[in-house]
């Protein structure tokens, strides 16, 4: 078979599926020597297929899907602004506990250096901040303990918070394009 004769065919079968004809589509597959370009079957006119799809209504889902677009490419918008805030906002708090750690780290290695009598009254006097940190994990461990590992309110509060961050990563994720 001819490479023409194949898409003399192809084409006659797709004419004959647009107009809804099933015994055109076994006359074209029976004989393939009827299917040359000047016996092709004609195809309808579209208002022939769809006889209840108006103007009107072809152009409200133009309208509509235009809304679409404007809506997403509103949100997408929207996003970029959040996530670069976000982002300086975030480079900013990071800077500014980096730098105070920084500060601490060397202000209590100076005092370590130069004033250890200053460091062992500095470090005293967080003493009792420390151990009231000390103590506060302590009992928050013990309380945990009392909790059976068979409880079945704790598991399901855990898979709820789990399902939400879920949620929420899916909603935050950047739309994909239809």
């Amino acid at each position: 078979m001819r490479v023409r004769d194949v898409r003399n065919q192809l084409s006659a079968q797709r004419a004959s599926h647009l107009t809804g004809s099933p015994r055109n589509e076994e006359k074209n597959s029976a004989d393939p020597a009827r299917n040359r370009p000047g016996e092709q079957s004609q195809i309808s006119s579209p208002s022939r297929l769809y006889p209840s799809i108006s103007t009107e209504r072809i152009m409200q889902a133009v309208e509509q899907q235009r809304r679409i677009s404007q809506q997403l490419e509103d949100l997408r918008t929207q996003q970029r602004q959040r996530t670069a805030f976000l982002r300086t906002t975030g480079l900013k708090w990071i800077a500014a506990l980096c730098g105070v750690s920084g500060v601490l780290a060397l202000t209590f290695l100076l005092l370590l250096i130069v004033r250890p009598g200053l460091l062992a009254r500095t470090l005293d006097a967080l003493g009792g901040a420390i151990a009231l940190l000390l103590v506060l994990e302590e009992s928050i461990r013990r309380e945990l303990a009392l909790i059976p590992l068979s409880n079945w309110l704790l598991s399901g509060a855990a898979l709820a918070v789990v399902l939400m961050m879920g949620l929420w990563v899916k909603l935050m994720r950047p739309p994909r394009e239809a």
